[in-house]
């Protein structure tokens, strides 16, 4: 579920100085989307670790869309 994946997002911005964390791989994801994501669920948590200095990689999807990504690649500020 996503609060779990959230939950890790905000413990490594917490650990990010004792363990050097400097990105995030999140290769998860489900939906279809064909444009960027500022409401979603992934949106403040990508901004708070985008704003900590770590970046955010997520895989682009695996079911082979040509035109639109999955969440939390959809998400405004995630390298997808």
């Amino acid at each position: 579920p996503s609060s779990i994946v959230l939950e890790a997002i905000n413990w490594a911005i917490v650990n990010r100085h004792t363990y050097n964390i400097v990105a995030l791989n999140l290769s998860l994801g489900s939906g279809m989307y064909s444009s960027p994501q500022t409401g979603g669920v992934y949106f403040p948590a990508v901004q708070n670790a985008r704003s900590a200095g770590i970046s955010v990689v997520a895989a682009a999807g695996n079911e082979g869309y040509i035109s639109s990504l999955i969440n939390p690649a959809a998400t405004e500020g995630v390298i997808s």
